[in-house]
């Protein structure tokens, strides 16, 4: 779609909508389901749409322009389209409604990174503009807040970080308790008779929602005299399948850093005729729709992910009308939901059925 605009009537005709529910999503007003607002959102990013999503009931009000930042990766289907993404397409609801009477303009861009979080594209234009706040959603490295801090320029507006925690910069934060949710899924694995746990997912320090979680799983670990069983980096394919042999002839159950690892772990046990939870259990992080829609469902690490989307409202609020006030760290806790991924063992810690 590059040289011209995309209109409203092919976004209508991409997400199976009318132009007139169109409409009403992208100036976030009432008449449409969340569903499908959603599904028209996901269609107006996918094609590149870039008009302005409003959210705001008072036409009335003076608007203010925020800058709605995600991070997205820089290949596959998620690329550039946060309202696809199962995590983040919930965090952009949030925003959306919390943001319902804020009178905002909400000005969204994307920052694609590689498999090491470094980006690949930098939103110049839309953080050069003038801005009332910038919500920079994921967990981005040191230096890019620092690359975003000094586009911004002097006096710098409001930046509040979403989904991740500051990094010395002095900024408000929302985000989740990663560490406690990785020590909750760690746990909840001992109590259910498992000696021998893995972890599978990212090790790259760069992104620190992981790095924390996998500080709360070497803690719960360690809490309770206990060794990982093994350590496998799921980023590189070729790492990922040899490191799952050992994963598997080690462990009687794994933690996987988000939903997504964990259902790729469960259709490679799929593969492998590795039956889920009799001869191996799984738990996941983030508590999405895969996770729900499993083959066997999915014990995860719930994220309440509206709550990180709304809250940043709130933080963006408080600091445009208090900007001298102390910096402020908001940290939501998980919580576990058990479902069929996760089985029960002997106290000895072998697995009922034999292998």
């Amino acid at each position: 779609m590059a040289g011209r605009r995309v209109t409203i009537d092919e976004v209508a005709s991409a997400s199976n909508a009318s132009a007139a529910a169109v409409s009403l999503a992208l100036r976030n007003k009432p008449g449409v389901s969340r569903e499908t607002r959603v599904r028209i959102l996901a269609a107006a990013h996918a094609l590149g749409y870039k008009g302005t999503i409003r959210a705001g009931r008072d036409e009335t009000t003076a608007l203010r322009n925020v800058a709605l930042v995600f991070r997205t990766w820089n290949e596959g289907p998620e690329r550039s389209s946060p309202a696809v993404n199962p995590f983040y397409s919930w965090v952009l609801t949030g925003i959306q409604e919390a943001g319902n009477d804020a009178a905002m303009n909400l000005l969204l861009g994307t920052i694609p990174v590689d498999a090491l979080n470094t980006p690949i594209e930098f939103p110049k234009a839309m953080l050069g503009q003038k801005l009332d706040g910038v919500l920079l959603v994921g967990p981005h490295r040191s230096t890019t807040v620092d690359r975003v801090i000094d586009t911004l320029g002097n006096p710098r507006p409001p930046v509040i970080l979403v989904d991740a925690s500051d990094q010395g910069h002095g900024l408000d934060s929302v985000s989740s308790d990663n560490v406690g949710g990785g020590y909750l899924a760690t746990k909840s694995l001992i109590d259910a008779g498992h000696r021998r746990i893995a972890w599978v997912g990212p090790l790259d320090a760069m992104d620190r929602n992981f790095q924390q979680r996998l500080s709360g799983f070497r803690q719960a670990l360690a809490d309770h005299d206990l060794s990982p069983a093994a350590i496998n980096d799921h980023t590189e394919p070729q790492r990922w399948h040899r490191g799952l042999d050992e994963v598997l002839s080690r462990a009687t159950a794994t933690f996987c850093g988000n939903d997504s690892t964990a259902v790729a772990m469960l259709a490679e046990c799929s593969r492998r005729r590795i039956a889920v939870p009799e001869h191996h259990s799984i738990i996941g992080f983030d508590d999405t729709l895969q996770a729900r829609d499993a083959i066997p469902s999915l014990s995860t690490i719930a994220v309440d992910k509206l709550s990180l989307g709304r809250l940043s409202i709130q933080a963006l609020e408080y600091r445009i009308r208090w900007p001298e006030s102390a910096p402020v760290a908001t940290t939501l806790q998980p919580r576990l939901v058990a479902r069929e991924s996760v089985n029960d063992v002997n106290g000895n810690g072998e697995v009922r059925a034999s292998l």
